[in-house]
C-alpha cells in the first residue's frame, strides 16, 4: 500500500476503492474480461476526468461516480445511466457534448472518442465492477475479529495424555495434536536440548565441558538449572537484543542524507540500552513506554540511563529530511512492530481493510510534529575526567566556535530575490548563498564527525522531546502535506480505544499518554504482538504468520487459545519476559525431537499442529559468533561503539556490534539474510544460495578460524586424539568410531595429495623426461606475495631466477629447472587448450614450451624465439579423473632474460565452457591438512543447524 504521496496515482483504485474492504458486491456477475475491461479502460477514466466533481469529497448535483451503486442511483434530477443502453444514457450524451444536455467534463477538453467508446461499452455490458462495500470504518463486522477481542486466559482443555503436561501451554497445543490423532514426539537427546537452549537465550554454542556437566547431572532439577543459568547470563541480553534490533530497523547511519554527516553518532547507546534491558528482565509494558517517551518518565539527575531508549524512534531512515517521511517511518515502527497494525497505510487514504481512517493515522501524527530532537544530546551520565576527554573537549569546542564564526560572518540576506531564497536553504531554513551554506555544511559535518568517531566522545541519547507547544494536527488531503484538510486531535485509535473512552491528548505532545494506551493491559493487541513473536524466535514458526499484521485480513492463529493463554499469562506476570521464556523452554512442546515421523507428516505436513519441533539453520549472526568461539577468537567485550564487521576477521566481537550502514549494507549481511535496517522487519527471511556455501569454503575468514583449530588440535599426540580434539571443540561432542576412522581416511588423503592453492593446480620445477615419457616435477616450496620460488633467496643460488607469478615467471638455470604448471582434471572431458607463449626480450636466447598428458604423453612442443610470441593450443584432448596435464617452460640455452608470458586455459570442446585458467586459479599455499578437515567440520550440517 502507498506510504508516501509522491507514489499516488491517478487511478480510481486509490481514490475510491481504497477506503472499501471486500465485505460485498457482485463481482461474480461479471466475467473477468469484463472486469478487466473495466479496470483498464474505464475506470482511469472516471478517476482522471470525472470524480474530482463527482467522488468521495465532492458531489455536483448529487452526483457520484466513485462506486456502481452510486452510478446507477444517478443525480438529484434522476437517473445517468440506463443499463445495457448508452445511448439512452444521459452520462453517454454529456461526455459527447449532445445538444441539450450539459457537456461534460466542465471546463476540459471533450473526452478523446476511444475513452466515450469504452464507457459506452462498459454501460452495454451492465456496467462491470469488482466487489464493493461500505467503508470499513461505518461497518460493526471488525470490531468482531480475533485479533481486537479482549485478553483472557482460556480454560484449559482437557487431554488423554495428561502426563505429558508439563506446563499449562502443554495442554493447548496437546489438544490440537489429540483431535488430529497426534501427539507429541518424544524429546529431544539431552546434547540436541542443552545445543538448542544455548543458542536460542545466548546465540553461542554450549563448550564440550558445559555439554558433559549436564549429561551427567541426573537431578530432577539439572534442565530448570541450565535454563536459568542461561536467562542470568550477559549473553542473552545480546542475544535477545539483536532479535529486537530487526523490528526497530536499527542502524548506525541515517541512509543518504547528501550533505550532512551520515552516520549517527550515538546508535551504539540504544543497541547497549537494549542489551541490558533484556539483562535485567525490564518488564515488557516498561520496556515499550521508555522507547516511546521515557523523556516524561526519567529522572535525569538521577539516572538519565533509560533515555537511551528512544533509538527505538529516532534512528530510522532520513528522508534527505523530509518530515512527513520521518514522522510516517516512526509510526509505522511503533505500530508494526508492538500493535501489527499497518497505520501508515492510512496516509494517503482511509486503510482499504482496517478500521484505521485517515484521521486516526494524523491524529498520530500530531504526536510526533508534536515532538523534536533536541540540538544537544543528553549526556547518559556524567563522564570520568581524563586527559582524552580534555582534548577531545577542546578540539570539538573549536570546531563548534568555527562552525558559530562563519555561521556569524555570513547572516541570512532577506533581501534577497526570492529564486535566490528557494536556490539557498541552510537546515534552519534560512537563505544563504550556495557556497556559504556549503561552507557552513561542511564545518557542521566536521562537528558531527567528530562526535561520532572520537573514542573519547561521551555517550549520549538519541531522544526525542516535546516542542514547546503542541501543533494540533490537519488531515494531510491525499497525504499531500500542501494540501491542507480538517483538523483533528491527537488522541489514540480509535480501533484500541473502547466505546465512549477515547479523551484527547492532553500532556504536551501526547507521546506519554500514546506510549501508555498501547502498553495497557486492555490493549488486546500488545501482549498478543510479542507473545507471538517469542514463540516464533523460540519454535521458528510463529502461532501468527503475518507477526507484524493483525489486522482483519489475519486469519485466526494456529492456536488462538494457546496465543491468548500465553498473552494473558505474560500480563498477569508483571509483563516479565524472561518468565514467558522460560515457560516455554521447560515445557514438553519445545523441548520435543525435530525428527520426522511419516504417518505426522502425512496428517500435518507443514506441522501447524507442533507435532515435532522445528529443524532451524543458524542466523548469521549465530553463525559468525559461533565460528569465532569455537576457535577460541571471540571477543566477548560488550557495549560501545559499533566496528567495521569485515569477515576477513578485523573485528572479532559478536556480530551484534558490527556497524549497520544502511545505505551501503555490507554484501556478506544480504548473503544470510540480515534483516533490512530501511524498515521494521517482522521476520527473517531465509535464502539457500551458492553465496553462503562458497563463503564457507573459500572465506580467508573461514580458513583463519579453521586454521586457529587446527592449532589447538595439532598439541594432541596423534591422529586419533586430534580428531576427537575437533569434534569437542567444534560439535561438542565426542566423535564415535565410525567418524573417527572417516576423519583418519580424510586426513590421510589431504595429506597425500597436498595442494598448493586450494584448487586443482600446483606449481613447481622440474622437467620432461624423453626417455620414460614422464615428468619430473617438484611442487615449489617457498611463496611470497604473488610469486612461488624454491627458496626465500632470489636469485638463488643453484636455481637462478626461477620463479613464476600468477600470469609470467623465468625459467631456472638449465633444462632440469623448467617451470611447471600442473591441473589435475576433476572428472572426465574432452577440453581445448589454449595460451600464447610470449618471450618479450630480444636479449633471450629463446625458450621452450611444452604440454605434457600424464597417459597421452606429449601433446605439443614449441619454440619460442627472442622478442616472439607461440600459440600453444591443443584443439581436442580426452581426461579422466585424476589424469595430469603439465605446462612445461624451460630455456633453450643461455638462461639470461628468459622472462616469459603464458596463461593456459583449459576449456570444455562441446560447450567452450572454461573449467580452468592458471592465472585465475593462482594462490599460495593451500590449507594444511588438519586445518582442511577442520574447516570441512565447519561446514557440516551439524555445526550450521541447531539439531
Amino acid at each position: 500500500m502507498p506510504r508516501s504521496p509522491h507514489r499516488v496515482t491517478v487511478s480510481a483504485f486509490a481514490l475510491a476503492a481504497a477506503c472499501l474492504s471486500p465485505q460485498a458486491g457482485r463481482a461474480d456477475e461479471f466475467s473477468p474480461e469484463q472486469l478487466e475491461h473495466f479496470e483498464n479502460k474505464v475506470r482511469p477514466v472516471l478517476a482522471e476526468h470525472c470524480q474530482s466533481c463527482h467522488g468521495k469529497e465532492k458531489q455536483q448535483n448529487g452526483l457520484r461516480l466513485d462506486s456502481r451503486a452510486a452510478v446507477l442511483k444517478g443525480a438529484d434530477y434522476g437517473p445517468v445511466v440506463v443499463s445495457g443502453h448508452p445511448q439512452q444514457s444521459k452520462l453517454i450524451h454529456a461526455v459527447r457534448h449532445a445538444a441539450g444536455v450539459e457537456p461534460m467534463p466542465r471546463k476540459a477538453d471533450k473526452l478523446p472518442e476511444e475513452a466515450i467508446a469504452s464507457l459506452e461499452d462498459w454501460i452495454r455490458q451492465g456496467l462491470p465492477w469488482p466487489a464493493e462495500a461500505v467503508p470499513v470504518k461505518d461497518a460493526p463486522s471488525w470490531r468482531k475479529h480475533w485479533a481486537f477481542q479482549p485478553v483472557t486466559d482460556p480454560p484449559s482443555p482437557a487431554v488423554k495424555n495428561s502426563d505429558l503436561v508439563r506446563q499449562p501451554l502443554d495442554a493447548y497445543v496437546l489438544a490440537r495434536l489429540e483431535g488430529g490423532n497426534l501427539t507429541f514426539s518424544p524429546l529431544a537427546e539431552r546434547a540436541a536440548l542443552i545445543r538448542r537452549a544455548y543458542f536460542d537465550l545466548t546465540g553461542l554454542p554450549p563448550s564440550a565441558d558445559q555439554v558433559r556437566d549436564f549429561l551427567n547431572d541426573t537431578s530432577p532439577d539439572a534442565w530448570p538449572k541450565v535454563v536459568d543459568s542461561l536467562l542470568a547470563s550477559p549473553h542473552f541480553g545480546e542475544r535477545w537484543a539483536r532479535r529486537w534490533m530487526d523490528i526497530a530497523r536499527y542502524a548506525d547511519t541515517k541512509g543518504y542524507v547528501f550533505q550532512e554527516e551520515r552516520s549517527y553518532a550515538y546508535a551504539y547507546t540504544y543497541r547497549d540500552w537494549l542489551v541490558n534491558a533484556f539483562n535485567r528482565d525490564l518488564p515488557y509494558d516498561q520496556f515499550l513506554v521508555r522507547q516511546i517517551a521515557a523523556d516524561h518518565i526519567t529522572d535525569t539527575a538521577k539516572d538519565p540511563s533509560d533515555l537511551a531508549a528512544m533509538g527505538f524512534l529516532t534512528l530510522g531512515r532520513r528522508f534527505l529530511n523530509n518530515q512527513p517521511d520521518i514522522i510516517d517511518d516512526r509510526l509505522d515502527v511503533v505500530f508494526r512492530g508492538t500493535q501489527a497494525l499497518t497505520v501508515a497505510c492510512a496516509r494517503c487514504h482511509d486503510h482499504k481493510f482496517d478500521p484505521i481512517p485517515t484521521a486516526d493515522y494524523y491524529s498520530l501524527y500530531g504526536v510526533f510534529n508534536s515532538s523534536m530532537e533536541p540540538e544537544e544530546k543528553p549526556l547518559l551520565g556524567e563522564p570520568e575526567d581524563t586527559p582524552e576527554l580534555r582534548a577531545y573537549r577542546k578540539n570539538l569546542a573549536e570546531k563548534e566556535a568555527a562552525y558559530r564564526a562563519y555561521k556569524s560572518l555570513h547572516p541570512p540576506r532577506p533581501g534577497l530575490p526570492a529564486p535566490f531564497r528557494e536556490l539557498a536553504f541552510h537546515q534552519s531554513r534560512q537563505p544563504f548563498f550556495i557556497r556559504h551554506r556549503n561552507e557552513l555544511n561542511r564545518l557542521k559535518v566536521e562537528v558531527e564527525q567528530l562526535k561520532s568517531s572520537s573514542p573519547a566522545s561521551p555517550p549520549r541519547a538519541m531522544v526525542m522531546v516535546d516542542k514547546p507547544q503542541p501543533v494540533e494536527p490537519v488531515i494531510f488531503q491525499r497525504g499531500n502535506p500542501g494540501r491542507h484538510g480538517p483538523q483533528v486531535p491527537r488522541r489514540f485509535l480509535e480501533a484500541l480505544s473502547r466505546e465512549g473512552e477515547r479523551p484527547n491528548f492532553s500532556k504536551g505532545s501526547g507521546r506519554l499518554e500514546m506510549a501508555q494506551d498501547i502498553a495497557s493491559d486492555k490493549n488486546p493487541l500488545t501482549a498478543r504482538v510479542f507473545v507471538n513473536r517469542v514463540w516464533g524466535w523460540l519454535n521458528g514458526v510463529p502461532l501468527v504468520d503475518s507477526q507484524s499484521d493483525f489486522g482483519v485480513r489475519t486469519p485466526l492463529p494456529d492456536n488462538p487459545e494457546l496465543l491468548d493463554h500465553l498473552a494473558a499469562r505474560f500480563m498477569a506476570e508483571g509483563w516479565s519476559m524472561k518468565k514467558l521464556i522460560r515457560t516455554i523452554l521447560l515445557s514438553t512442546s519445545w523441548q520435543q525431537s525435530s525428527r520426522v515421523y511419516a504417518e505426522a507428516v502425512a496428517k500435518d505436513p507443514e506441522n501447524r499442529l507442533h507435532w515435532r519441533q522445528n529443524r532451524r539453520r543458524l542466523d548469521f549472526e549465530a553463525l559468525r559468533d559461533s565460528l569465532l568461539s569455537v576457535s577460541g577468537a571471540l571477543n566477548p567485550s560488550m557495549g560501545g561503539r559499533g566496528s567495521e564487521l569485515v569477515m576477513d576477521g578485523a573485528s572479532s566481537r559478536r556480530t551484534l556490534y558490527g556497524l549497520i550502514d544502511r545505505q551501503n549494507l555490507p554484501g556478506i549481511f544480504r548473503t544470510f539474510d540480515l534483516a533490512s535496517p530501511d524498515a521494521t522487519a517482522p521476520k527473517r527471511f531465509e535464502t539457500t544460495v551458492p553465496q553462503q556455501a562458497l563463503f564457507m569454503m573459500n572465506s580467508p575468514f573461514i580458513e583463519a578460524q579453521a586454521g586457529r583449530l587446527a592449532a589447538l588440535a595439532g598439541a594432541q599426540p596423534d591422529p586419533t586424539a586430534r580428531i576427537r580434539q575437533l569434534y569437542l571443540t567444534v560439535l561438542s561432542r565426542e566423535p564415535d568410531p565410525d567418524e573417527i576412522q572417516l576423519g583418519l581416511a580424510c586426513l590421510n588423503d589431504l595429506q597425500a595429495q597436498p595442494r598448493q592453492t586450494g584448487t586443482d593446480w600446483q606449481n613447481g620445477w622440474g622437467a620432461f623426461q624423453a626417455a620414460t615419457g614422464k615428468v619430473d616435477f617438484h611442487p615449489f616450496p617457498w611463496f611470497q606475495k604473488d610469486r612461488w620460488s624454491p627458496s626465500a633467496q632470489f636469485p638463488d643460488p643453484v636455481f637462478g631466477h626461477l620463479i613464476l607469478h600468477p600470469k609470467d615467471g623465468h625459467p631456472g638455470s638449465d633444462d632440469a629447472h623448467a617451470v611447471i604448471r600442473r591441473w589435475t582434471a576433476p572428472e572426465a572431458a574432452t577440453v581445448h587448450l589454449g595460451g600464447v607463449v610470449m618471450l618479450p626480450s630480444k636479449d633471450s636466447t629463446g625458450i621452450t614450451a611444452g604440454i605434457v598428458h600424464s597417459r597421452l604423453g606429449q601433446l605439443g612442443v614449441w619454440n619460442v624465439p627472442p622478442g616472439g610470441q607461440a600459440d600453444a593450443s591443443v584443439a581436442s584432448v580426452s581426461l579422466q579423473p585424476g589424469d595430469t596435464l603439465d605446462f612445461i617452460l624451460g630455456c633453450a640455452g643461455s638462461p639470461n632474460s628468459d622472462s616469459f608470458t603464458w596463461d593456459p586455459v583449459i576449456s570444455d570442446v562441446a560447450t567452450g565452457i572454461t573449467a580452468a585458467r592458471a592465472s585465475a586459479d593462482f594462490g599460495g599455499p593451500g590449507m594444511p591438512a588438519l586445518a582442511a578437515y577442520a574447516q570441512a567440520l565447519l561446514c557440516s550440517n551439524e555445526f550450521l543447524y541447531l539439531d
